[in-house]
């Protein structure tokens, strides 16, 4: 009987979101809103269809002119901010705002979803020329940030101290003049200077080879099993005596509640 109301419930469940997809599609076909997150520079008709909301396109419009012109994402959200300009949820604007405004194609009058494959119309606000030089740029900007700020692991995290203060030896990275991005490491008084990151983790891998022969990994290998036994037994020791000093505890406790209650039955015979 379980099996049978389960069943019944995955099919239902599944019966559901079929139905779900289905009145999407419809609507989407149709050119009619979804529901939920409405973009900004659009707003929803009688019809359930978007409608361009002109005080947001035309804050979309300066965006899509602004960052074609010439202007970062971080300084057109400050103009955007310093006019008390505010998203379609009341927020200020920040760089993944704009990015996600420059990269919807609703602006240019497609309005597509995952369950469709050829896209529905809706009012376009942007121009396709403009949405082409903005893809533009994006694209090319991906790959300047990809080329100019790869990813480098700090092998020596951890393991540096700097001899002159005994302070830790961290990672950092610097970018040049030409866009060139660079890696040191460097202690936080900053009396060392900046290592090379790769130069000196180059040595140090290079002496670890040399140093770390088989006859030494096996001699260190030894070593450490003696310390990891010598642990051990001090711990059990250790183990032994707290267990010992807890005997005594309960010992101490049953002889003091012997005595308290001699102690009390004396006082209670009492003429």
């Amino acid at each position: 009987m379980e099996a049978v109301l389960e069943g019944m419930d995955e099919y239902y469940s599944a019966e559901l979101s079929q139905k779900i997809k289905r009145g999407m599609r419809e609507n989407i076909y149709k050119s009619k809103t979804t529901g939920g997150y409405t973009a900004l520079g659009y707003k929803v008709g009688a019809d359930k269809r978007l409608e361009i909301d002109e005080r947001g396109a035309a804050i979309v419009r300066m965006i899509f002119t602004e960052y074609d012109s010439g202007k970062t994402f971080a300084e057109i959200c400050a103009m955007l901010n310093d006019a008390g300009y505010v998203t379609q949820r009341g927020k200020t604007f920040r760089h993944d705002t704009l990015s996600r405004i420059c990269s919807n194609r609703k602006y240019i009058g497609e309005y597509t979803s995952d369950m469709v494959a050829e896209p529905s119309t809706c009012p376009a606000i942007i121009d396709r020329d403009l949405w082409g030089r903005v893809q533009t740029k994006l694209k090319n900007s991906k790959q300047k940030h990809r080329h100019t700020n790869p990813k480098h692991d700090y092998l020596l995290t951890g393991f540096l101290t700097c001899s002159q203060c005994g302070k830790p030896i961290r990672g950092t990275a610097g970018t040049s003049k030409t866009g060139k991005r660079y890696y040191y490491y460097k202690c936080d008084a900053g009396c060392c200077g900046r290592l090379p990151a790769y130069q000196l983790e180059d040595t140090i891998v290079h002496a670890l080879e040399d140093a770390l022969t088989p006859e030494k990994c096996d001699e260190i290998a030894d070593k450490a099993y003696t310390l990891y036994q010598k642990e051990r037994a001090e711990n059990v020791q250790l183990q032994a005596a707290k267990a010992e000093k807890k005997v005594e505890k309960k010992l101490q406790n049953a002889f003091d509640a012997v005595l308290s209650g001699i102690h009390s039955q004396g006082l209670k015979t009492m003429p």
